[in-house]
């Protein structure tokens, strides 16, 4: 028997969400990013598309904290896979807001050799995991008792 939370959640079936979803998404997230150092001018110091580990860390983080956030909400909210979905959605917009100020003042950015076109493929890859991510967590069965 898989063992549920109070609130009913399968936590094995989370953890099991999570993790296909953080393995399908940074794999596309690493194939995205071979493409973007194809297709587009990034200066060799430009770290987040340059090292492939960052593509990989922050896509398995970013799927971790939306099961973490997917579990909390199982045991707060009367519709709570709903109310997931709009939160992440909401989240996800928001994580674009640093990759449209740097595009926009390159200047401005921690890290340089970035500009809109590799900014432009780090915001297309938060939508990526995104959109791969949030159904599959939202999804994750909730648990029957006998």
């Amino acid at each position: 028997m898989t063992p549920t939370t109070s609130s009913g959640l399968d936590t094995r079936a989370l953890a099991l969400s999570a993790l296909v979803a953080a393995l399908v998404a940074a794999a596309v997230n690493t194939a995205l990013r071979l493409v973007a150092l194809a297709t587009t001018e990034v200066g060799p110091e430009f770290d987040p598309l340059v090292d492939p580990a960052p593509v990989v860390i922050f896509t398995v983080v970013g799927v971790a904290i939306g099961a973490v956030l997917r579990r909390v909400l199982a045991g707060r909210s009367a519709t709570p896979e709903r109310t997931f979905i709009r939160l992440t959605v909401v989240l996800t917009v928001l994580s674009l807001a640093p990759n449209v100020v740097f595009g926009v003042a390159p200047e401005a950015a921690p890290t340089p050799g970035g500009g809109v076109g590799p900014q432009a493929w780090l915001g297309l890859m938060h939508l990526v995991a995104a959109a791969i991510a949030i159904p599959l967590l939202a999804r994750a069965p909730i648990g029957r008792r006998a």
